[in-house]
């Protein structure tokens, strides 16, 4: 082989003006793709027909020009890590297996991995493959986590919708865990779940795929078995010749237990309801719930267990009032729990209201000023005087139904005036004369009550 030709080294199908054109070009906008990079020197009018772009890639490439992705920062990430175990844990979610699907054999579901690792010691916490990456599957996960390794201070998650959920949320906090989330489309945030994902997708579901696995219970058999001896109990290369298993057990101590029933409480659900004001009960789910009686017609939070229940917890104002039962509904009414309403004593004095009524009276007295007394003037017609207007100028007598008749009028058109009753009077009987019916005039009478108003 001729290994001492003149132009080894050196590029051959790019001219080299070419080349540095293309260089500064790359350069220039570090995202430009070769091709566009070729389209460019066309335009240019560069004889680009005698390279392929894969040459002046690795041209490219070779000078240090790298092509970047849009958004890409390079170099300018740090290495970090926690001071002690439990300080935060790391969760993600990432694709799993094929396995055939339980409800239907024919078919097979893909599985998920949900995944929990302490960011100090690099120990899985807990994970598990499920068939979705729903709510029920992520609490599920994080419980078997909180029991085998305690309880962390801090929680990095993934942007997921599931790790967003107000129960998720509801969790933490009354476990005081203080959840935070990395930034979107930044996964080197959390690249230690990321990596820890990588090394499974690699190294354990490439042999978990063509291991004849059938159930979701035989792959996370097999994965816990890969976990503790593969990962667990290897040298890992970030812990200074330590397995992940040897430091969490060197600051083991230093760990915050957890127990069910602390884990079972933090999980209960919480609705705001009013207590009945008559009863003294709350519905939850058609059942009802009875409480003491001064809590009727408050507002009060109710916590309680998912599924079935014999009792809830009434909260208010942030504190434990009491345990409420289910009501049995009972064919006898125990009268004994209706409280005995006192009568109060007619006549009885009592010396608070006694001084009340001084202290008002005698300021009336002295504050009060001296009325006027506004007596209506003589235009202004009382119920008999009205009816005995009426006969005067239809020249008849009223039965007792007609008197009623013109009560009821009077009573809803007072107050009325002499002044108006009397020309409207005499402008209907000059027109029709005195013999019609009453309902006539005081058709007529309203008409003029209501100009007189405006």
């Amino acid at each position: 082989m001729d290994s001492s030709r003149a132009t080894l080294g050196t590029c051959r199908a790019v001219p080299g003006d070419v080349l540095d054109r293309a260089e500064k070009l790359r350069r220039e906008l570090s995202s430009r793709s070769v091709p566009q990079i070729i389209d460019l020197l066309k335009e240019d009018g560069v004889d680009t027909t005698s390279f392929s772009a894969r040459t002046l890639c690795d041209q490219l490439n070779k000078r240090g020009a790298f092509k970047c992705k849009p958004g890409q920062e390079r170099g300018t990430f740090q290495r970090w890590e926690q001071v002690h175990a439990n300080r935060l844990w790391q969760a993600d979610t990432g694709h799993g297996v094929w396995l055939p699907d339980p409800t239907n054999p024919k078919r097979v579901r893909k599985t998920k991995l949900i995944s929990f690792i302490d960011d100090r010691t690099r120990v899985c916490t807990f994970a598990a493959f499920y068939f979705d990456e729903q709510l029920p599957s992520l609490i599920d996960c994080f419980r078997k986590a909180l029991l085998s390794y305690g309880k962390p201070e801090r929680l990095l998650c993934d942007n997921a919708w599931t790790y967003h959920s107000s129960t998720m949320t509801a969790f933490c906090g009354r476990l005081d865990i203080r959840v935070s989330f990395c930034k979107k489309y930044r996964p080197q945030g959390k690249g230690k779940i990321e990596k820890k994902i990588g090394n499974v997708r690699s190294r354990f579901m490439s042999e978990a795929g063509h291991a004849d696995l059938r159930t979701l219970e035989e792959l996370n058999e097999f994965f816990f078995a890969w976990l503790h001896e593969k990962y667990h109990n290897k040298v890992h290369e970030a812990l200074d010749g330590q397995t992940p298993l040897e430091r969490w057990q060197a600051e083991e101590q230093k760990i915050e237990r957890i127990t069910i029933d602390d884990i079972e409480r933090a999980l209960m659900l919480e609705v705001e309801r009013t207590v009945n004001v008559c009863t003294g009960t709350v519905r939850i789910d058609n059942k009802y719930y009875q409480t003491d009686p001064w809590l009727a017609g408050s507002r009060v939070q109710v916590r309680f267990r998912a599924g079935e229940r014999e009792y809830v917890e009434i909260w208010r104002h942030g504190k434990l009032v009491q345990q409420a039962k289910v009501v049995t509904v009972q064919s006898k009414i125990d009268f004994t729990l209706k409280p005995k309403r006192e009568k109060e004593e007619p006549g009885l004095v009592y010396e608070s209201s006694r001084r009340y009524r001084e202290k008002l009276v005698t300021k009336y007295k002295r504050d009060r000023v001296p009325a006027t007394t506004y007596l209506p003037n003589g235009d202004y017609l009382s119920q008999p005087e009205f009816t005995e207007l009426l006969s005067k100028h239809l020249e008849r007598q009223f039965s007792e139904f007609e008197v009623a008749e013109i009560a009821k009028f009077h009573l809803r058109n007072m107050p009325i005036l002499a002044g108006v009753v009397e020309p409207a009077l005499l402008l209907a009987v000059s027109s029709k004369g005195n013999n019609k019916n009453l309902r006539f005039y005081f058709h007529s009478l309203q008409e003029q009550l209501n100009k007189s108003r405006r």
